[in-house]
C-alpha cells in the first residue's frame, strides 16, 4: 500500500497533482486526504495479439499460473493475515484452464496446475472480473455479448464467489452506450476503460490529442431505454490510479502490460 500511495500522490517535491474535477493539490493535502488505498494486481487478456492464441494461452498456463501461484503461496505461509496476496484475471483463461473448452493449445496445464488453481479459486486468491478477456464489444450481437459475460457468473456458482461487480476495457477505446444494458443485466456495475497512445481520450471539451495528457473521469453512465447504468472510469492509460473528490478511497493499478 505505501507503494501504492508513492505512485498515486508522487513523491516530495514533486509538481503539483491534477485530479479530475479537484483542482490542484499537493501530495501532501492528498495524503492527508485519502484514507484507504485498493490495490488491484491484473494485467489484460488479449488473445492472439501479443503472440498467436495457442502461445498466449501456453504461456498463462505454464508460466503466468504458477508464478501468481508461487506468490500465493509464499505470501500465505508467512503468517500474516493483512499481508496475502489476490490476484485477478479473465474468466475466459480459467474457464480455458480447468476445462479446455476451446481447445486454444494442446500444451494443456498440468492437473497439479489446475488443482492448485482450483484450490485458490475456491478461497478468494484468484479473483477474476467481469470480462471474458479484452475484447471490442461493438463485434459481438448482444446474445453473444450476454453469453461471454456469463462465464464468470457460472464461476462464481462453481466456486462460490461473488466475482465479477466490475469489468476493465484496456487498450480498446471505449465500449458504446448500447452494451450498458447487457453489463448491468449481469451485475456489473462499474468499469474502467484505458486508453493506449493509439486512441483519443475524451474529456469534457471534446477529444485530446494526447491520451496520456489528459486526466482521468468518473462519471454514471445511464442507457436512456430502460434506465440500466453503470459507473465509468475513463482513464488516459491502461490502468493507474482512479481518485474522486472527497471520496477517502483511491484505487491503484499493479498493471502489468499486455498478456
Amino acid at each position: 500500500v505505501a507503494l501504492g500511495l508513492h505512485s498515486v500522490l508522487a513523491v516530495p517535491g514533486s509538481p503539483v497533482a491534477t485530479i479530475s474535477g479537484a483542482g490542484q493539490l499537493t501530495p501532501d493535502e492528498w495524503r492527508a486526504k485519502l484514507e484507504t488505498v485498493h490495490v488491484v494486481s491484473m494485467t489484460h487478456l488479449d488473445i492472439g495479439w501479443t503472440d498467436l492464441a495457442g502461445s498466449v494461452c501456453e504461456w498463462y498456463f505454464h508460466s503466468w499460473f504458477p508464478a501468481a501461484l508461487q506468490t500465493i503461496e509464499e505470501l500465505r505461509a508467512r503468517g500474516d493475515p493483512a499481508n496475502q496476496f489476490v490476484v485477478q484475471t479473465h474468466p475466459w483463461i480459467l474457464q480455458e484452464l480447468l476445462y479446455g473448452s476451446a481447445g486454444c493449445t494442446l500444451a494443456r496445464p498440468s492437473q497439479t496446475t489446475i488443482a492448485r488453481v482450483r484450490a485458490e479459486m475456491s478461497r478468494g486468491t484468484i479473483a477474476w472480473q467481469a470480462k471474458p478477456f479484452n475484447m471490442l464489444v461493438e463485434l459481438a450481437p448482444s446474445a453473444l455479448l450476454d453469453w461471454s459475460f456469463g462465464i464468470g457468473q457460472k464461476l462464481n456458482r462453481e466456486f462460490n464467489q461473488t466475482w465479477g461487480l466490475a469489468a476493465t476495457s484496456a487498450n480498446v477505446c471505449g465500449i458504446s452506450l448500447g452494451a450498458v444494458p447487457v453489463l448491468a443485466a449481469h451485475g456489473v456495475r462499474a468499469i474502467h476503460m484505458g486508453y493506449n497512445n493509439g486512441g483519443h481520450f475524451p474529456t469534457e471539451t471534446g477529444i485530446a490529442t494526447n491520451s496520456h495528457l489528459s486526466e482521468s473521469r468518473t462519471f454514471r453512465w445511464q442507457h436512456s431505454a430502460g434506465g440500466a447504468e453503470v459507473i465509468v472510469m475513463n482513464e488516459p492509460a491502461y490502468g493507474d490510479r482512479v481518485v474522486i473528490p472527497g471520496c477517502p478511497d483511491a484505487l491503484v493499478f499493479d498493471f502489468h502490460s499486455d498478456n
